[in-house]
């Protein structure tokens, strides 16, 4: 990546990939309404450009407030801005979820093969660590 006379290029994240930071993005200022139909118009089959050329038509925009009809005055919703928002707030969110699922299993499994003898012990036991443990945290925190 070239340096500029400005400073350090910097490249913007691509598909896929996580942002450093998490900031909004402008499509995050629509109501929950138009985030799911933006999801349905997209399980249903439909490419970013036909989902950009018929979102004017949405009747969700009449529960949209000041502040989304301030970002998209035209009421068109630009596919480049879909398809990042569905890649970060829908498609890298159900990855995450997949991931740490795949874990959990992994963990269960391991445990499941020790066995499970003193169970009785253990069950009766966790609640009170827990307990201890939630108020050592409290103690920190105030």
């Amino acid at each position: 990546m070239a340096a500029t006379a400005a400073g350090p290029a910097t490249r913007h994240p691509k598909t896929g990939e996580r942002r450093k930071f998490r900031r909004p993005l402008q499509l995050d200022c629509l109501p929950l309404a138009m985030l799911d139909r933006i999801r349905a118009e997209r399980a249903a089959g439909r490419s970013w450009a036909e989902i950009e050329q018929r979102s004017p038509q949405w009747p969700e925009w009449e529960q949209a407030g000041p502040e989304a009809l301030a970002c998209f005055p035209h009421r068109r919703l630009p596919h480049s801005s879909l398809q990042r928002w569905h890649d970060l707030r829908v498609e890298q969110v159900r990855h995450e979820q997949q991931k740490q699922s795949l874990a959990a299993h992994a963990i269960a499994e391991r445990l499941a093969g020790h066995g499970f003898s003193g169970l009785d012990d253990a069950v009766k036991k966790c609640p009170g660590r827990s307990r201890i443990r939630a108020h050592g945290e409290r103690r920190r925190q105030g």
